[in-house]
């Protein structure tokens, strides 16, 4: 398992609104570091320097990705996916992830689609590379699923997972 997990790059997709970043990106951030591997956060945005110079400094964030322009202006997952397939196409992530917030909710689904993947939704615990734990039925169950694709999509529940400590990072930006 930890040969597997040393092969492993994770995509996190970070929520914010051009000048702070949305406390759900560092609870998925801690879940991203979990699967192993290298963590990378896509910054996308109008005028976002300044989330993208906060995540740099957010431990165990390798690089962090920045696109800025007018067409990400509304965080829309039609003008978002398709950085975020072209961010793959480049990087060839074993993951991508965003948090289970109603941003996450409306693009991941949206960007599994397009790789012709199935989205893990909501989860609240990571096993393995492959395996996580989701709830059902209203929260009820408990369920563990094994995806067997080959890039995992999912969104994580923020209060499953601590937020990444916010300093002593040192990611290397790329624009």
């Amino acid at each position: 398992a930890s040969l597997l997990r040393r092969f492993q790059s994770t995509l996190v997709i970070a929520e914010h609104n051009n000048d702070t970043l949305t406390p759900i990106t560092l609870n998925t951030i801690t879940a991203a570091k979990r699967l192993g591997g290298e963590v990378s956060c896509l910054v996308a945005g109008t005028s976002c320097d300044k989330v993208a110079q906060e995540l740099s400094e957010v431990q165990g964030v390798a690089k962090v990705l920045v696109a800025q322009h007018d067409v990400y202006k509304g965080f829309l997952a039609e003008e978002l996916t398709p950085l975020i397939l072209e961010t793959h196409k480049k990087f060839n992530y074993t993951h991508i992830c965003a948090g289970a917030s109603a941003f996450g909710k409306n693009l991941i689904p949206r960007v599994a689609g397009k790789l012709d993947v199935a989205p893990v939704s909501d989860i609240i615990e990571i096993q393995s590379p492959d395996t996580f734990v989701r709830t059902i039925y209203a929260g009820n169950i408990l369920c563990t699923v094994q995806c067997d694709e080959a890039i995992k999509v999912f969104t994580v529940r923020g209060t499953s997972f601590e937020a990444a400590p916010t300093s002593g990072g040192s990611a290397s930006l790329e624009k």
